[in-house]
């Protein structure tokens, strides 16, 4: 029986307990891979990120910006036709998007 790739997307992986969720979802799901961004400002990043495959996306990150999150979207799209995964699995924040 062979694997299902995934990759999981997350726009970056601060120190809690997302990024702890995903992290372990990643290390115990074989086949599997991080796509985000780097952390900004004051936030820590999780050591998770030291025992896991993570691939960072340059542009990627919490604040909205037209242009960067084009550049990302961008990045991603050369990732997901790399690897191939069967499922993309993605943790974004709704409320940019819903009233």
């Amino acid at each position: 029986m062979s694997s299902i790739k995934v990759l999981h997307v997350i726009a970056r992986m601060n120190v809690g307990g997302t990024a702890r969720y995903v992290g372990n979802l990643v290390k115990n799901i074989p086949d599997s891979a991080l796509a985000t961004g780097h952390v900004q400002g004051q936030e820590v990043e999780d050591t998770i990120t030291l025992e896991i495959p993570v691939f960072r996306v340059v542009h990627m990150g919490r604040k909205i910006s037209l242009l960067n999150d084009f550049k990302a979207w961008k990045e991603l799209r050369r990732k997901v036709k790399e690897i191939n995964p069967e499922i993309i699995h993605t943790h974004i924040k709704l409320d940019y998007w819903v009233d």
